[in-house]
């Protein structure tokens, strides 16, 4: 979500540590629905504007960025409805009383595997390794930044922390993932480990902070709140 007012500048205030790991976004569906593919969803939205439905957390949050800039790529509209938590768009999901979600993939895996959810594209330049069988949005025809964004968790500390700090804190990140447990438990839920370092990091990030919030306001009109 876009804030009017922050008490910092998240583009000075901080000395940029190591981005620990990124993962795509999913986009799943009801497999009551029937549909293999992102395109389907798409054709039903030409058909008929308005009738596929999604789960929105708010204006700028990611499934609103995702499927709104979806929506203007593939040239439909689809229909935005608003939750304040993830269990009850879930249960609306699994009902069908919505057509779409899309976010990590730890909230919806159970039901992945259960057979109650299909999983019909991922955000990426790559396929997830445990979804193998599932295109990008990309390879599905649908190009775009957002649609090749994944999410990310990183490190950061104050600005006036010394770069030999860093460096060390970022050793003691690769050490961690070096462990066998935790590098499974975060592969095992879709995340690619990332562990890069300080200057990999800040340059990914201004990258983003230049391109995102620019996408917020020109293309889907949001306003900060």
């Amino acid at each position: 979500m876009q804030i009017k007012s922050l008490s910092y500048d998240p583009s000075k205030d901080f000395k940029f540590i190591s981005k620990i790991y990124e993962g795509s976004t999913v986009v799943v569906t009801s497999t009551s629905r029937n549909w293999t593919s992102l395109r389907e969803a798409i054709a039903e939205a030409k058909k008929e504007p308005g009738r596929v439905a999604y789960a929105s957390f708010g204006p700028g949050t990611p499934p609103q960025l995702l499927l709104e800039t979806l929506a203007k790529v593939a040239g439909v509209k689809f229909t935005e409805v608003f939750y304040k938590g993830a269990a009850p768009a879930l249960q609306d999901l699994l009902t069908d009383r919505i057509a779409l979600s899309a976010s990590g993939y730890t909230p919806y895996a159970s039901m992945v595997a259960a057979g109650k959810l299909t999983v019909i594209a991922v955000t990426g330049k790559r396929r997830m390794a445990i979804l193998p069988n599932v295109p990008t949005i990309a390879e599905q025809g649908y190009e775009h930044f957002l649609m090749q964004y994944n999410a990310w968790a990183g490190v950061v500390g104050p600005a006036s922390l010394p770069q030999a700090i860093a460096d060390q804190l970022v050793e003691a990140i690769r050490a961690a993932f070096r462990e066998p447990k935790l590098a499974k438990f975060l592969t095992d839920n879709g995340l690619i480990l990332v562990a890069n370092s300080p200057a990999e990091f800040e340059r990914e990030f201004r990258q983003e902070f230049e391109i995102v919030p620019k996408i917020m306001r020109e293309d889907l009109h949001i306003t900060p709140q």
